[in-house]
This record gives structure tokens, sequence and C-alpha cells, in this order.
């Protein structure tokens, strides 16, 4: 559903690296992460909707949320998005 497939490329304790492909006007509602998102185009285009906010991103932009911020995201064409979510990003272990 949706217009997209993801593939998981690494998944370990407080990191995950996942794949998207999006085709035209595939989407992702509206949702949060526990931790750090990070959202880096690899081709393509996407719309992302944050904190009442909308980035438009392209092949090599990256997008970086703080645990818990709302976002959608959109593929304005076809599109492949690589997401690293980061549990306690940059805290001490």
């Amino acid at each position: 559903g949706f217009g997209h497939r993801q593939v998981a490329l690494y998944k370990n304790g407080k990191a995950t690296i996942a794949l998207f492909h999006f085709d035209e006007g595939g989407f992702l509602p509206e949702h949060s992460a526990a931790g750090t998102v990070f959202i880096q185009v690899v081709e393509g285009l996407l719309t992302v909707d944050a904190a009442g906010e909308t980035h438009t991103l392209g092949a090599e932009s990256v997008l970086v949320f703080a645990p818990g911020v709302k976002h959608d995201v959109k593929a304005e064409k076809k599109t492949i998005m690589l997401l690293t979510v980061c549990l306690e990003c940059g805290s001490k272990e």
C-alpha cells in the first residue's frame, strides 16, 4: 500500500537503516519515531511536512528530526530514500 516498498538494510539495537522505493505519488502517512530520524534522498524528489513546515528534498538532500517529531512523506516523482532511525543518538553509552 501507499505506493512504496522498503528494504531493511541494517537493524541492530538502537539503529535501523532502511531503503524506500516510492512510486510517483507514493507516501508515508503522518507518524513519529522514538529516535532521531535522518531522511536522505538518493534520487528523486520528496515533500516532507513536519512540525508545521514543508520541506522539499531533492537528490543528495538530508533532513534530520528530533525524536517524536510528527512528519509525513510524499514522493513528487519516483524516489529512492534512505531512512536511518537512531535511538539515543549522540548520548553517552
